[in-house]
């Protein structure tokens, strides 16, 4: 996260990055980032007390996604609603899921980042200058982006 977090504050600071030539990076990184998510790579190491701790926390939360995507309810509610699972926790719940629910999680996935990357593909189209259309839902895409890729290693 704290590349994430440098990367989002340098689009915004006074060097002038913006968020264009981060929108760019992006683009690149989400393929690679979804390939990597369906040959079901999970990232594991050794960590320090801190993050061992997250490290449990979040697998009871992965635990409970997985249990809810068993529900024909679950996947229902994850289906409509507008929330993007992130890459890494993406890779952790497909490690742990049944085949069946695995197939589904990765479809409704990739086509919930397959609209979230057209978002981002439009608003790189409206940087350019014979561009006349205004900003919309595609102005934040690139900071949605930032934030579901996450920094799992590829």
């Amino acid at each position: 996260t704290a590349h994430k977090k440098l990367l989002i504050e340098l689009a915004i600071s006074e060097f002038n990055v913006g968020a264009l030539s981060l929108s760019m990076l992006l683009d690149e990184m989400l393929p690679v980032q979804l390939r990597t998510l369906e040959k079901r790579k999970v990232i594991s190491g050794k960590s320090c007390y801190l993050c061992e701790f997250e490290r449990q926390t979040s697998q009871r939360y992965v635990d409970t996604f997985k249990e809810f995507f068993n529900l024909l309810e679950g996947k229902k509610l994850y289906e409509n609603s507008e929330h993007i699972i992130c890459i890494d926790h993406s890779a952790k719940l497909l490690s742990s899921m049944k085949a069946k629910t695995r197939e589904w999680f990765l479809e409704v996935q990739n086509v919930k980042f397959t609209a979230l990357h057209q978002l981002l593909k439009n608003y790189m189209k409206k940087h350019d200058h014979r561009s006349k259309e205004p900003f919309g839902e595609e102005r934040d895409s690139w900071k949605t982006l930032a934030k579901l890729i996450g920094e799992l290693k590829t």
